[in-house]
């Protein structure tokens, strides 16, 4: 059910995050299902994200994707310019494979700044409204993660988190880079300080729906990063797309019975008309 790749790359530097954003899976695009219906939002968390402190910045690009066409929110600071959140709510819905929503957030700094946190969520409900049939529904996760620091007391941190409708982690990318505590990859302490680190690649995971059933999943974005030694500098970024790849009918419905009469076959018409020459030939050959 739940596929997961990755794919080491170099650092993509944010510029080249922000133009990935546009996703490109429309060229083989296909009509969803009238019966299943699938919405979904990004939002930046206002709430729970803080102002950067210092001179460097915080930004982000969220990405919707309807029907190939693509509508945008940028993220100064904490200032949203556009939708947020950003997405497809009922009644209305994603209509075509590769509709998806996406993200890209940045945060750099130097001599004493601090970005504290920097909180993104993303939400996705499925709902089969089918009283017969039976669907299963392909997503694809495609994401690039790096963070890196360098000074005496600094460093970046960025979490990519997927959940299903019970908070089950399926999938995570996590790095630290840490001038003084030493960095994290995934969980796993390299023994290191303030190396570059980076993640990227795809994972593939999807629901099946029995007819009248519905479900949901999250994924939530976090990043932060300080030099606290005043002569350091950090930098995380990170990218986020999801989309739907595909839309599968497991089950088909039956014809309606009827209670017409079938026409005859033409194989049923020929011998009828054969034992009727028949007939005819012998009632001549009596006479």
């Amino acid at each position: 059910m739940l596929k997961r790749q990755f794919v080491t790359k170099p650092h993509l530097i944010f510029s080249l995050l922000l133009t990935s954003i546009v996703f490109t899976f429309t060229s083989h695009a296909a009509v969803i299902p009238a019966e299943i219906d699938i919405t979904g939002n990004v939002s930046f968390s206002v709430a729970d994200s803080v102002p950067f402190s210092g001179t460097g910045s915080q930004s982000a690009t969220m990405s919707q994707i309807l029907a190939g066409a693509a509508t945008a929110t940028t993220i100064a600071d904490v200032t949203p310019t556009g939708d947020n959140p950003l997405g497809v709510v009922s009644p209305d819905r994603f209509t075509d494979t590769g509709d998806g929503l996406g993200l890209v957030a940045n945060v750099n700094g130097e001599a004493g700044d601090i970005a504290e946190l920097f909180v993104f969520d993303f939400s996705f409900d499925l709902a089969n409204t089918s009283a017969t049939d039976e669907f299963k529904v392909y997503f694809e996760l495609s994401f690039s993660n790096y963070a890196k620091a360098d000074g005496s007391d600094t460093y970046a941190w960025s979490e990519l988190n997927l959940y299903d409708s019970l908070l089950s982690e399926l999938f995570f990318s996590d790095l630290i880079s840490d001038t003084l505590f030493g960095d994290n990859a995934n969980g796993v302490d390299l023994g290191s300080f303030g190396v570059e680190l980076t993640d990227s690649g795809t994972f593939l995971f999807d629901f099946t729906l029995a007819a009248g059933a519905s479900t949901s999943f999250s994924a939530v974005m976090k990043i932060e990063g300080g030099d606290f030694s005043r002569l350091g500098t950090f930098n995380a970024d990170a990218m986020l797309n999801i989309n739907i790849l595909d839309v599968e009918k497991l089950t088909s419905t039956p014809p309606p019975p009827t209670n017409d009469v079938p026409a005859p076959s033409a194989a049923y018409l020929l011998l009828i008309a054969l034992f009727g020459f028949v007939c005819s030939s012998r009632k001549s050959r009596v006479a």
